[in-house]
């Protein structure tokens, strides 16, 4: 984790009070366009509904706990996902980032949702602005670059083999504009390494903190990006990073 325990807590704050802001702006029935099998009150009972489930394996400390089946009329909605975030913001204050916790994927501790849940609140509070306006709320820097090392740190393992081995024994260079960050994923036949350094790679793509994160999430293509080399490794990880 790149930041604070706290800042993790403040940053769930902010975009949740940005998602619940942004429902007065938008039907609850649109479609949304990153999400197309989902509605606006679906992404936001999705996001609430997680945020409950991670509230309820925080506290149970290394034990399953039962995902939440509550289902808001839309009128309750936006209090309803703010109760939400505020238990669960609560229970990660409470818990020491090593507490035991069931998880999903990567280490099963509370830090994994400390960290995890600003970054899927952040992601899906943009999915939602981004049905009603072309000028979405940026994207705090820092919390879009701990989100790009989340993905290498945690998430790599759901792109799968199709993504990272490859028997060019290429290499992709990411490098932010705005922050400091940037990582190198060398690609061969037996598999991957990656690591936080400049170097020169077969592809290299800069942009600001939040491009390269919404482009690693399939939410923005290469177009938001400045490319260098071969840019066929940009597609290959829309295609094979698609959850």
């Amino acid at each position: 984790m790149r930041l604070p325990p706290e800042r993790y807590v403040e940053l769930l704050t902010h975009e949740t009070e940005l998602t619940v802001a942004g429902l007065d702006h938008v039907p609850l029935d649109a479609q949304v366009p990153a999400c197309p099998d989902w509605t606006v009150a679906d992404l936001v009972r999705h996001t609430g509904t997680i945020h409950r489930w991670a509230k309820g394996l925080v506290e149970a400390a290394g034990e399953k706990a039962p995902f939440p089946t509550e289902a808001p009329a839309d009128d309750e909605l936006g209090a309803w996902f703010l109760e939400g975030s505020d238990r669960l913001a609560a229970a990660l204050r409470a818990a020491p980032v090593d507490r035991p916790a069931f998880t999903f994927i990567g280490m099963q501790t509370a830090g994994f949702w400390l960290r995890r849940m600003p970054g899927e609140t952040a992601v899906h509070r943009w999915d939602l602005e981004s049905t009603h306006t072309a000028a979405t709320t940026p994207l705090d820097p820092e919390l879009a670059a701990d989100g790009i090392s989340e993905i290498f740190e945690v998430y790599k393992v759901r792109a799968g083999e199709g993504f990272y081995a490859d028997a060019g024994s290429r290499s992709l260079h990411l490098h932010c504009t705005d922050i400091e960050g940037e990582w190198t994923l060398y690609r061969s036949p037996d598999g991957f390494t990656v690591t936080e350094d400049h170097t020169k790679s077969t592809t290299a793509a800069r942009g600001t903190a939040e491009a390269l994160v919404l482009f690693l999430w399939n939410r923005t293509g290469s177009e938001t990006l400045d490319v260098f080399g071969d840019e066929s490794q940009l597609t290959e990880w829309q295609a094979a990073f698609n959850i």
